[in-house]
């Protein structure tokens, strides 16, 4: 059975918040724009589009956002920490490199699921924007590198990995299955398919056991 197309969702129309401050209009136009560039694509979604789903004049927007590129720009900058803090957030006080990744990728896959255009977004500014495309991944993947290098540290992921090459590795892991179940189909990341993804990194991550001490010689 072939595997559904992107699942079209509706855009999400924001009300007017009486007495909203800058801060708040900011985030009513970034909100708008994930929708619309998202569903309609970059070149077929117009400012003034963005506008009026976000409540605000169109001269409000482009006080914030002085043309469209800026807005992709910014708006994959926003993603890129909210996605950080909610990992952070998530990874808490965790103190196992198992742990960690447990927590990450969960947080990862329900980011996903509250942002399901987050994907369409990227690819977007690949072509767009490439310098902030390079550089949302580019952050991701030293938070990732940063985290298995202390893994490292404690004994929890073999040394002979380069931790930057496994900040990529994480990422292309998380990636891919996001785009399989999330945005492919429009369901949650299936439990046993989590399940896999952990144990995969269980099994190719971890250091090899240390042989036991030899009894050779002992009197």
């Amino acid at each position: 059975m072939p595997v559904p197309m992107a699942v079209q969702r509706p855009v999400r129309r924001r009300t007017r918040v009486v007495g909203s401050d800058a801060d708040a209009v900011r985030r009513r136009v970034l909100e708008a724009a994930e929708d619309l560039f998202g569903r309609d694509s970059f070149a077929g979604t117009k400012m003034s589009a963005v506008a009026a789903a976000a409540n605000v004049a169109t001269g409000s927007v482009y006080r914030y956002f002085p043309s469209k590129h800026a807005l992709l720009v910014e708006l994959l900058r926003d993603l890129n920490g909210q996605l950080r803090a909610a990992m952070s957030d998530a990874i808490g006080g965790a103190t196992s490199q198992r742990e960690i990744e447990r927590r990450a990728y969960g947080a990862f896959f329900a980011f996903l699921n509250r942002h399901p255009n987050l994907f369409r977004i990227q690819r977007e500014a690949e072509f767009v924007a490439p310098a902030a495309y390079r550089e949302y991944w580019e952050e991701l993947a030293r938070r990732y590198a940063r985290g298995a290098k202390e893994a490292m540290l404690r004994d929890e992921v073999d040394t002979r990995f380069d931790p930057e090459f496994l900040g990529y590795v994480y990422l292309g892991i998380a990636h891919f299955i996001g785009l399989r179940w999330i945005e492919w189909t429009g369901t949650e990341i299936p439990e046993d398919i989590a399940e896999q993804t952990f144990l995969l990194l269980e099994k190719a991550l971890r250091p090899e056991p240390r042989p036991a001490p030899s009894d050779e010689g002992t009197p």
